[in-house]
């Protein structure tokens, strides 16, 4: 997917954003926008939009010594997750179909992203999820080629959210034998997971913990090794916006798992804001 006009406001958002959690003064609030604008001013938009996303959280670890800027919170929205787990698996194990039902929670996890929306109560959005209307409904492709097959991939998204994931991956392997290799993050950018986080969440218990190389997604699609890992796979289940934006038009068995967020997103996929999706790229 490429990136609009419309993504450069959010870019320096997510800058300012980053400002306030590492507590910039003024002269570092300044330097850090100016260096962003300066390279926004040079973009190519036929490229992705976390690629510049990357840029942006780039610049300001060059200012800031410290680049996992959002540790605390990430811990923090594991912990939050992980207490409203018992009650999670409460609500999907009586659901009239379980595996739909952790779907439906791991997207709701989905609303833990800094880069979007900041105030959220991760338990009453995971009740509500259960009765959720898919805006994009694929869940019976995705169940039918869960059973048959023999090699997943799940490309995590943000902290908090996987412990969610955790609950899906637990509910797939009732179902199936299959090998599930759980990616995360090898460096913090954001909230995304990396492998701290997903081993407080225990994915590690659940699946094959795997370490994305890079700190983004967007050199995927140029990497042909990864392409190919990606095609070989039987299922690969995507999180979150940013791995839609990258993945979107890789020709592979991916389904994309997401709340949508933004109105560049919505336009795109051709669905109302803040609707839940499970959607296969193949269809």
């Amino acid at each position: 997917m490429k990136t609009y006009l419309e993504c450069i406001p959010c870019f320096i958002k997510q800058a300012l954003n980053v400002c306030e959690h590492i507590d910039a003064d003024e002269k570092t609030r300044e330097k850090i926008v100016r260096r962003v604008l300066k390279r926004l001013s040079s973009i190519d938009l036929d490229k992705k939009p976390p690629e510049f996303a990357f840029y942006v959280y780039n610049t300001i670890e060059k200012v800031s010594p410290n680049i996992d800027f959002y540790k605390k919170i990430k811990q923090k929205d594991n912990l939050a997750a992980l207490e409203a787990l018992a009650k999670t698996k409460e609500i999907v194990e009586k659901a009239k179909d379980p595996l739909k039902a952790a779907a439906k929670a791991a997207i709701a996890g989905n609303i833990m992203d800094f880069a979007h929306h900041n105030n959220y109560n991760i338990l009453e959005t995971v009740s509500r999820s259960v009765d959720e209307k898919l805006s994009i409904d694929h869940y019976a492709k995705l169940l039918a080629e869960l059973k048959q097959a023999s090699r997943i991939a799940y490309l995590a998204d943000n902290a908090g959210e996987i412990v969610l994931d955790r609950l899906f991956i637990e509910e797939i392997r009732k179902i199936t034998q299959a090998e599930v290799n759980f990616f995360v993050r090898n460096k913090p950018i954001v909230n995304d997971a990396t492998i701290e986080d997903a081993e407080q969440a225990g994915i590690n218990k659940v699946a094959n913990l795997k370490i994305n190389k890079i700190r983004t997604t967007f050199p995927f699609t140029s990497n042909p090794s990864f392409v190919k890992f990606l095609k070989d796979q039987d299922v690969i289940i995507s999180k979150g916006q940013a791995n839609y934006e990258c993945l979107s038009e890789l020709k592979a068995n991916i389904f994309f798992l997401l709340i949508t967020k933004c109105p560049v997103i919505t336009d795109h996929i051709k669905v109302k804001k803040g609707t839940f999706i499970i959607k296969n790229n193949l269809l």
